[in-house]
């Protein structure tokens, strides 16, 4: 499967996904931040001036600027992740905390916070778990992964997702 199969399984399976009530990555920066010199009014009015109903038109420098997805809830973890993995694929540089930060939110270590993040994970329907184990299956032959990454991508598909990688 080459980047642009994979990048379509992720669209097809994340196409309807809005944030909704979800925390947005400017909520998340607050948060990295202990909100510190933000309101609750202000951070309750920070997703008003990002993209929250089309994850598709997000741009490389905000995902890039923004990797805070260790901050985000459920709800803005799924409405994210579609374009940190397809960002991945695009432009893989590992040094970015874009990628670093996307691939290590998809590896659930087998630690104390293992079952709290496997729960996190159950806010994805069927096609959306198959497209992130294909994502994570195919990432090592679409980019040239760094050996730690390539490493953490296997342990992400031996701790949780291998068993949503389609037959083939």
């Amino acid at each position: 499967m080459d980047k642009e199969e994979i990048k379509t399984v992720i669209i097809d399976a994340f196409k309807d996904v809005q944030l909704g009530s979800g925390v947005s990555l400017k909520q998340a920066e607050a948060i990295d931040s202990y909100c510190e010199g933000v309101s609750e009014r202000d951070f309750m009015n920070l997703p008003r001036n990002e993209i929250t109903d089309n994850w598709q038109k997000i741009d490389m420098a905000t995902l890039e600027e923004l990797p805070y997805l260790a901050h985000l809830d459920d709800k803005g973890f799924r409405y994210y992740i579609p374009a940190f993995m397809i960002s991945v694929l695009e432009d893989y540089d590992h040094i970015s905390m874009r990628v670093i930060c996307t691939l290590m939110s998809l590896c659930p270590k087998k630690d104390q916070y293992f079952e709290s993040r496997i729960k996190f994970y159950s806010i994805f329907n069927d096609a959306q778990n198959k497209a992130i184990a294909c994502f994570l299956t195919f990432l090592p032959e679409a980019v040239e992964l760094a050996v730690s990454e390539d490493r953490e991508v296997e342990k992400s598909l031996v701790n949780y997702w291998e068993k949503f990688v389609p037959e083939k």
